[in-house]
């Protein structure tokens, strides 16, 4: 009683000491991080929680641009999961079991040498003066983080049920995301957008980053669409009715890239799942459905369209096709995906093929393959796509071995998130939107321990 007196008194006296010296809120955020490192401590499980509906629940804040048309841009989900991550360390040093973050999966060695890259990579643009230090050392720890929340998560969840838990958590939360995407697109004619997806102090009219939304959207359909296959009546039901309530919110996001990923996803199930005549006779369902409501049907359709006939207040480009020998017209924001390939294959790469510019070195690139090959060159791409291919193969090994039929979903649902968002990254900077990245490793990390239990099943059944 006398030490926890103690600690009483002397954080009573630091507090009246920030008061006097900082904004109240400074004070306030100082007093939320302190209470969640100290709950994360005690109930790692709790903070798991406000982190799952914080990724999509956070506001953001714009510390202005780095470089060409790129903003620097912190969400108090950033503070959040810094606190956690900190105290989950704290924890991970007292308490000898939770020490997770050595236990080796399949996806560590991958994200280790990824890790590298950012580090080697921006370092050596750092020493050349073609980064600024300190911009370019923040959005290298902000890639960094995606993997902490990934070793954190794996680390905090050990059985089943935490992870049947946090994936109701998820539902509850794509549900919350969906009202308000229908909300927003009803209320303004925009394209339907994530909550608090407009930094604060920007224009609310601005609308958001309709992508970011289609990017989550794969990832939560992905998952769904593995548990329809897979899982028991009661599973499968709860996800058919949550994929057919939200997909219409994903159609008004009016993305072109995750329409791409989601075709993905559909021809991932076809290709790996079970149940191949009724999945392929809901698409042919859902396909006279989607054709039949012009609400739905009119918007989606003009978008497609756009891309090559042009609309009101986009200015048409020609491109010259280098293999095929003709012509295409792309309107601006298709035009400015093709350009981005082309500055990064004519400009950016040949002048750093292995390594790249290092993070910010190349300012914005509206394509997640472009981005790597201009910030981490080759050797970055390559590792990229061997840590994608061992998530993949994490989920098809779930897939296979599951103990039971919603586990088996989970795998197959990881394996269509990989194939989705690896296509919809052709046309979007995807594994960098936090708002994707966040959920997706998230489910990684989930994916990863459901594996590690089932195999040890696995090995107890077959010896």
């Amino acid at each position: 009683m006398k030490v926890v007196f103690l600690l009483l008194v002397a954080a009573a006296a630091v507090l009246g000491y920030a008061v006097m010296l900082y904004p109240p809120k400074f004070v306030l955020v100082g007093l939320f991080v302190a209470a969640v490192g100290v709950v994360t401590v005690f109930k790692p499980g709790y903070a798991m929680v406000l982190l799952v509906f914080s990724m999509m629940l956070s506001p953001e804040i714009s510390l202005g641009e780095v470089g060409r048309g790129r903003s620097l841009i912190i969400r108090y989900d950033d503070i959040l999961l810094v606190s956690v991550a900190l105290a989950w360390m704290l924890r991970a040093g007292l308490v000898k079991k939770d020490a997770g973050f050595l236990e080796v999966t399949p996806v560590h060695l991958p994200i280790f040498f990824y890790m590298c890259i950012y580090i080697i990579s921006t370092g050596l643009a750092q020493m050349r003066g073609t980064v600024q230090p300190l911009k370019s050392t923040f959005f290298t720890l902000k890639y960094i983080e995606y993997f902490v929340l990934f070793f954190m998560t794996y680390n905090v969840v050990r059985t089943r049920d935490d992870v049947k838990f946090l994936l109701k958590c998820g539902l509850a939360t794509a549900v919350i995301v969906s009202i308000y995407a229908y909300w927003f697109h009803f209320t303004t004619g925009q394209q339907a957008t994530a909550p608090f997806e407009t930094a604060l102090g920007e224009a609310a009219n601005d609308g958001g980053e309709p992508g970011s939304l289609g990017g989550y959207y794969l990832v939560v359909f992905g998952v769904f669409m593995g548990i329809v296959d897979q899982g028991g009546f009661g599973w499968a039901r709860v996800a058919l009715i949550s994929l057919l309530s939200m997909l219409p919110a994903f159609m008004y996001t009016l993305s072109r890239a995750s329409l791409l990923g989601l075709i993905g996803q559909f021809g991932g199930l076809l290709s790996f799942g079970k149940r191949k005549l009724p999945v392929a006779a809901g698409l042919l369902v859902l396909f006279v459905a989607f054709f039949s409501i012009d609400a739905l049907k009119n918007p989606v359709s003009a978008r497609v369209a756009m891309t090559t006939q042009g609309a009101k207040n986009r200015q048409l480009h020609e491109f010259r096709m280098p293999v095929l020998g003709y012509t295409v017209q792309l309107e601006d924001s298709a035009a400015q995906r093709v350009e981005a390939w082309q500055r990064v294959l004519e400009q950016r790469l040949p002048k750093h093929p292995l390594l790249g510019h290092g993070a910010t070195g190349i300012g914005f690139e509206d394509t997640q393959y472009g981005l790597i090959l201009g910030e981490f060159g080759l050797v970055g791409l390559f590792v990229f796509f061997w840590m994608n291919y061992k998530i993949f193969e994490v989920g098809m090994r779930l897939y296979r071995i599951g103990d039971e039929p919603w586990m088996r979903g989970v795998g197959l649902g990881t394996m269509l998130v990989v194939g989705g968002l690896l296509l919809q990254s052709f046309t979007s900077n995807t594994f960098i939107i936090v708002r994707i990245m966040q959920p997706f490793w998230f489910l990684v990390a989930l994916t990863c321990r459901l594996y590690a239990l089932s195999a040890e099943g696995h090995e107890q059944r077959t010896a």
